[in-house]
């Protein structure tokens, strides 16, 4: 009579852990693929990436003999000539580190508005000036030169950013200073919580999604998309916006995978449903954001939906209501 092996607990516990092992492996080599496919700026990355702009002629250097680099653009030389005369004395503080910013979180650096007048008809209509001094320790250097290289390199892919003015680097002090500016109009959608509570969701959150998913296709992962990063032209019809604070922003060669850049729809869905902002119901936008985004980008609509879903959790008996609506409407 035949006799069936019994199987052996110790090879079976071997080969979980071997599956396991594999399993690990093969999603470290997809995290190693999709880094070397990513733009990451290093200093030294930094600082080749500003002065092949300089060499191009779209950048100009100023040196100094304590060690202090301005790379500026252009367009701005005539501020540039007399900030340190003006700036320092005019300048008002926006926010300080550590105060609240209109969202709740608490502000990781200095931020100050520095009114310019130029003598020259050079700007067409009025301008905002920000300087934003990073006092982080010890790497104020790296992080003001990650954010003005990923500020250019967004600007160059079309994604609507602000103007980059300039940016100080003073390494033997450990120093930093970006400054940008944009149009006055533009406000953060934390701040604006009363006019965007009358913006109708049929059009904003279309115009919204297709932003979102214009910046993804363009290769741009911004790792913070709050409302507090978000600038939205209050003084135009049709909805115009703009990103700002890109301090963890990542920029890959063609349009990353959904599970790479998903965060980004995790924070701002999250954002949208925070009390203090929660001005679009879940229905809204599954119905005017998640098209818009998918059609832009490509991906999934369902995989869009599943994670709106972790965020706003449908209510009991929420779908029913959702399916009759569908049929209905028309």
């Amino acid at each position: 009579m035949y006799m069936a092996k019994k199987p052996n607990p110790r090879k079976i516990r071997r080969e979980k852990r071997r599956a396991k092992v594999r399993e690990i492996r093969e999603k470290l080599a997809e995290l190693r693929r999709e880094f070397v496919r990513s733009l990451h700026f290093s200093r030294l990355k930094a600082y080749k990436y500003l002065l092949s702009l300089v060499s191009e002629g779209k950048l100009k250097l100023i040196r100094t003999g304590w060690g202090l680099k301005i790379f500026y653009n252009k367009a701005y030389e005539e501020y540039i000539n007399s900030y340190f005369s003006e700036a320092y004395r005019r300048a008002t503080s926006v926010l300080r580190r550590g105060e609240k910013t209109p969202d709740g979180t608490a502000a990781k650096h200095d931020i100050y508005r520095i009114p310019i007048e130029p003598k020259k008809p050079a700007f067409p209509g009025k301008i905002t000036i920000l300087k934003k001094a990073y006092i982080d320790t010890p790497y104020r250097v790296d992080v003001a030169l990650q954010e003005a290289c990923s500020l250019l390199e967004a600007k160059r892919r079309g994604i609507s950013v602000p103007d980059f003015v300039a940016v100080e680097i003073n390494p033997s002090q450990n120093k930093a200073a970006l400054i940008t500016s944009y149009n006055p109009s533009f406000k953060t959608l934390a701040s604006v919580k009363s006019t965007l509570s009358s913006a109708p969701a049929r059009s904003f959150l279309p115009a919204l999604g297709e932003f979102i998913g214009n910046m993804h296709r363009k290769g741009l992962y911004h790792t913070d998309l709050d409302l507090e990063n978000i600038l939205w032209n209050t003084s135009l019809m049709d909805p115009k916006f703009m990103l700002i604070d890109f301090e963890g922003a990542k920029f890959f060669k063609t349009q990353p995978k959904f599970s790479t850049v998903h965060r980004d729809l995790g924070v701002l869905f999250e954002s949208l449903a925070e009390p203090p902002l929660g001005v679009y119901s879940r229905r809204d936008i599954e119905r005017y954001f998640i098209p818009a985004y998918c059609k832009v980008t490509g991906y999934n609509p369902n995989e869009v939906k599943a994670l709106l879903e972790s965020v706003f959790p449908a209510q009991p008996g929420q779908r029913e209501r959702d399916a009759i609506r569908k049929r209905i409407e028309p």
